[in-house]
């Protein structure tokens, strides 16, 4: 069998497959709340267990791919997010009944999970009617395509996809850049309580609850002990019910747009980019109202180009989950095109 996970700072997703005809087939699906663990290896260990117990019996555990909402060097991984370290020759010897066993940046994993979605999961924004067509299936190799990922979650991951490789970054915790004069304030804002401003520090869930208190603390209405999650402030904002809430979710929206034209400028992503994460299908109504492609085409001399490149809302929470499946069936048998059966 194939064990893929998706872990992130908010929710863990564990999967088993089997290959059946060039085919990955799902057999058994597990979610998790990831605070609920303290390591790694426990939360693995969790997984394993609840196998065991359904199934009675061990898994034949052929390959596996951990997709990480992490920083993965050649020896250790970091998920700042959760606090949680660990050398990967560590994990290796924690679970020596996986034969072979791969860890990616959750990003690298959504970008390789991208080309397998059928095309409901993804909806564009620049367009007068919705493209239907996924533009990554069926891309013939001697076409080198250059495309990009942005997603927004419990933290902000960013991506580049140049032909069929993906390559993560740590492109989230770059300086953030002031774009008006609110912007500006912001940036005054979080400085003098972090130092470091960053877009993850805007863009995610964590930032939203910022923003909701920046604009508060501007307004000067409402108490400043108030604190509203994340899940709240999108639902009065979208909702109408609160005009605080809606302010934050516009700063966070153009923002947004302006982050992902950055990287698609830094990469001349012209194929495309992909909001991915939590956020962006939660905000789907707010992302077509069009201040989004606004803050994404005011490039200067650039903003024709800009026009011209298609943005994508990635609609399946599964993505990077997919990706890792293929990455774990890919390291067993490099040379067959499996695919994946997500019916």
């Amino acid at each position: 069998m194939i064990l893929a996970a998706d872990i992130g700072g908010t929710k863990a997703l564990f999967a088993f497959y089997e290959i059946n005809d060039n085919f990955l087939q799902l057999v058994f699906l597990r979610r998790y709340a990831s605070k609920d663990f303290t390591s790694l290896e426990k939360l693995i260990n969790a997984f394993l267990t609840d196998y065991i117990s359904e199934n009675r019996s061990k898994p034949c555990i052929e390959a596996a791919c951990f997709a990480l909402a992490a920083t993965i060097t050649d020896r250790g991984i970091y998920i700042s997010n959760l606090g949680w370290s660990m050398e990967i020759d560590s994990l290796k010897r924690m679970f020596p009944e996986i034969s072979i066993m791969h860890l990616c940046n959750d990003l690298e994993a959504t970008g390789y999970g991208l080309d397998i979605l059928p095309s409901a999961d993804l909806y564009q924004l620049n367009s007068d009617k919705n493209d239907t067509t996924n533009p990554l299936n069926g891309v013939q190799s001697e076409k080198v395509t250059r495309r990009a990922i942005i997603a927004p979650g419990t933290g902000l991951g960013e991506a580049f996809l140049l032909g069929t490789k993906v390559i993560a970054s740590e492109g989230g915790h770059c300086d953030f850049g002031p774009g008006s004069k609110t912007e500006m304030k912001l940036w005054e804002f979080l400085h003098e309580k972090y130092g470091h401003v960053s877009y993850e520090r805007i863009l995610s869930g964590p930032g939203l609850t910022q923003l909701e208190r920046f604009v508060r603390h501007e307004e000067k209405n409402e108490e400043d002990d108030i604190q509203r999650l994340p899940e709240d402030i999108t639902r009065l904002a979208l909702s109408g019910q609160c005009s605080i809430c809606k302010q934050a979710l516009d700063i966070f929206v153009n923002i947004l747009g302006a982050e992902a034209g950055n990287l698609a400028l830094k990469f001349l992503a012209a194929d495309g980019i992909y909001l991915a994460g939590g956020i962006p299908p939660k905000i789907l109504n707010k992302l077509k109202d069009g201040s989004f492609l606004n803050s994404f085409c005011m490039k200067g001399r650039y903003a024709d180009m800009m026009r011209s490149i298609p943005v994508f809302v990635v609609l399946n929470p599964n993505t990077a989950l997919y990706g890792a499946a293929i990455l774990a069936a890919k390291a067993m048998y490099p040379e067959v095109k499996l695919k994946l059966n997500i019916d």
